[in-house]
């Protein structure tokens, strides 16, 4: 199923109906393949979220392929905006019934699935390197509370006043709780030699 740029484009602009529609549902197959793979340990992203984030990423694909510049393959381009759909959605649908455990327990910040194979194997391991010392940094660097709350806010993509309610205060506390955790984090990290200068180069 591994196609070029001009292949999916061709293919899912052509007149041929059957062409067309095979590229369509190949599509659709990758991206629900993708998501639930990026999405696998995060608990508010149900099948329905899933699905419908699938569905909506095509619609919007389809109907802006004039908008695709090439900069990037064309499933990863496809991929970002199915990814931006799930995330819209569970903002939308609220987060009621899930707590916070479940919320900060995610996994590795999705940034990884981000990553595109036309970029050198030098890049690559760069951004390895920086998620992992990233990892380490929240790990050694903060207290239980600044990772819950971080990794609700950043990682979960949790409202502010969801986990303020969650964990028993307003949002001013939970706004310290991340100001900390972001200044530890800083310092952590510039004691490893990895600036946001870094972070941006190696992700941009």
């Amino acid at each position: 199923m591994e196609r070029a740029n001009e292949n999916w484009i061709g293919s899912l602009k052509s007149d041929d109906r059957l062409k067309r529609d095979t590229a369509i549902a190949d599509l659709h197959m990758l991206l629900l393949r993708g998501l639930h793979g990026a999405f696998k340990t995060n608990p508010c992203a149900t099948p329905t979220i899933i699905e419908d984030a699938a569905q909506e990423a095509l619609l919007r694909v389809t109907a802006n392929l004039d908008s695709f510049r090439g900069e990037s393959k064309f499933l990863t381009w496809a991929m970002k905006i199915a990814i931006r759909n799930v995330y819209s959605e569970m903002r939308r649908t609220g987060w009621k019934d899930i707590s916070l455990d479940q919320a900060s327990d995610v996994g590795k910040p999705l940034i990884e699935n981000f990553a595109d194979d036309s970029y050198s194997p030098e890049k690559l391991s760069r951004q390895a390197e920086i998620i992992e010392k990233l990892w380490q940094a929240i790990n050694e660097s903060l207290t239980e509370k600044q990772k819950t709350a971080l990794l609700a806010d950043f990682v979960a993509n949790m409202p502010i006043e969801e986990i303020a309610r969650k964990m028993g205060t307003n949002r001013n506390a939970v706004y310290k709780l991340l100001y900390d955790a972001r200044h530890n984090l800083r310092k952590h990290l510039m004691s490893a030699e990895i600036t946001f200068d870094d972070m941006t180069k190696a992700f941009s």
